[in-house]
């Protein structure tokens, strides 16, 4: 028969064993790539723009048409763009505590217009014909105001100053969520972050 002092004995070496063997579990410092890509809209910036569209519709040719003029439409409102960074497209690459984060560039992820600006006294026409109209249609008018619209992304596209102000947005939200996973583990991370060109940017302009 074991004795009580040989039972304790094993007791406390098992424990002991047990114990050390949790004190050498080791911390998990992988960076989940999902979870840097799930921060969103943390990232986008907005830019204003004051707007002008117009619209010239020439007067028709023919006898029916004598006396149209040329009829023209103009509107002056604002319109915003919001920039920043496809978090769909950041990936990250990790060895050990060294982490790559590549993101591409910043471009217009959706714009439109500023509501209180656009109203129907922000449409000016001049005047028409004595004898014949020229009327411009509805759908005339929101052509004109959709190809400034584009205009617009045109240039919210082209604005360097707003599309570094996102794109560095980007960067330290990233950074800083990185560096609070590191603070919880307990881990150092060296981050380094690659920039790649945005293939649809061109494309959408």
């Amino acid at each position: 028969m074991i004795s009580i002092k040989k039972t304790l004995l094993f007791t406390v070496i098992l424990f002991l064993v047990a114990f050390s063997g949790c004190g050498k579990k080791q911390v998990d410092t992988t960076i989940n790539q999902e979870s840097v890509r799930s921060i969103g809209n943390l990232v986008t910036i907005e830019g204003y723009y004051n707007n002008v569209a117009e619209y010239t519709k020439p007067a028709g040719v023919g006898i029916s048409h004598l006396g149209e003029k040329d009829r023209k439409i103009w509107c002056e409102y604002k319109g915003w763009a919001r920039v920043g960074v496809n978090m769909k497209e950041v990936t990250l690459t990790q060895k050990g505590t060294n982490v790559t984060v590549t993101i591409p560039e910043a471009k217009v992820l959706d714009y439109g217009i500023d509501e209180s600006t656009f109203t129907k006294e922000s449409f000016v026409m001049n005047k028409d014909g004595f004898f014949n109209k020229n009327p411009i249609s509805v759908d005339e008018q929101n052509k004109m105001i959709n190809e400034a619209q584009e205009t617009m992304k045109k240039q919210a596209n082209g604005d360097e100053d707003l599309l570094k102000r996102a794109q560095d947005k980007a960067k330290n939200i990233i950074e800083g969520y990185i560096n609070s996973l590191g603070e919880i583990n307990g881990v150092t991370y060296n981050i380094n972050f690659n920039y790649v060109a945005t293939s649809d940017k061109n494309e959408n302009e």
